[in-house]
């Protein structure tokens, strides 16, 4: 049976886990060994958030909602693109990595999106809006 990550909602199987918490009787898997030690340092935090998505570090607030505004359907070319650098704080793992960048190509207007775990930045690509 499958768990989910409580710091970065990655799917985990128990017996490929990277580390295992027992809060208030309940068991807990970890993807990372990071993901386990920030749950350790703060497991009610990680249970009452209300946002799905990586952990708050240094207390900088992740964005819950992107907007990039809707443009017309036709084809862009890539000088019409507007490159965009982020930092995304809070990744311990390539699990991670691939959830926040699956999550950013998805939204509106975004053309390409590359995260990067070691430089704690993505890069975005959207439509440019005229």
């Amino acid at each position: 049976m499958q768990h989910t990550d409580p710091v970065c909602g990655m799917r985990v199987d128990p017996e490929k886990s990277a580390g295992k918490t027992t809060f208030k009787n309940i068991e807990y898997y970890f993807c990372a060994v990071g993901c386990k030690k920030r749950f350790d340092e703060n497991p009610e935090f990680y249970l009452n958030k209300q946002v799905v998505g990586m952990p708050i570090k240094n207390n900088i607030v992740q964005v819950t909602n992107i907007s990039i505004p809707k443009s017309s359907t036709h084809t862009f070319k890539k000088e019409n693109l507007k490159n965009i650098q982020l930092p995304i704080l809070g990744m311990s793992c390539a699990s991670c990595v691939s959830k926040v960048q699956e999550s950013l190509s998805k939204l509106p207007g975004v053309v390409s999106a590359t995260v990067n775990l070691a430089t704690e930045t993505a890069t975005i690509d959207r439509k440019s809006v005229v």
